[in-house]
């Protein structure tokens, strides 16, 4: 009989842990000034595909620039920043993440990644 309980623990025990473990959208990401114009970009934000803000930094970046990586809970989202450009403003960010030359808002990182993004324009 203490076998049985011996093994149905262990079996609870190993289904909890592969629950835990599923499901997981848990990654890092950060941004890259992506020119060397005299723009700088600051107060970025990740948004998720509803539009909340799920990640934030308060890096100041010029061209080559980067900021730190952040760990975000959403994979698909884009970024804002607030751009010296034009006046000043809240800009949307564009990353090309195919590297064909399109340049998209929309992002999806990888699952468990770290991942630095360029940023190609923002407007």
């Amino acid at each position: 009989m203490k076998k049985m309980y011996a093994v149905l623990l262990v079996l609870c025990v190993g289904i909890l842990f592969a629950g835990v473990n599923c499901g997981s959208e848990t990654t890092e990401i950060g941004w890259v000034h992506g020119s060397s114009d005299g723009e700088t970009y600051s107060q970025i934000v990740w948004k998720d595909d509803t539009d909340n803000v799920n990640q934030q930094w308060s890096d100041t970046i010029a061209g080559g620039g980067q900021t730190t990586s952040k760990e975000i809970t959403k994979l698909t989202g884009y970024g804002e920043t607030f751009s010296t450009a034009g006046g000043g403003g809240t800009v949307t960010i564009y990353v090309d993440t195919n590297n064909d030359g399109w340049n998209e808002k929309i992002i999806t990182a990888d699952e468990g990644s770290s991942t630095m993004y360029t940023i190609k324009k923002a407007e």
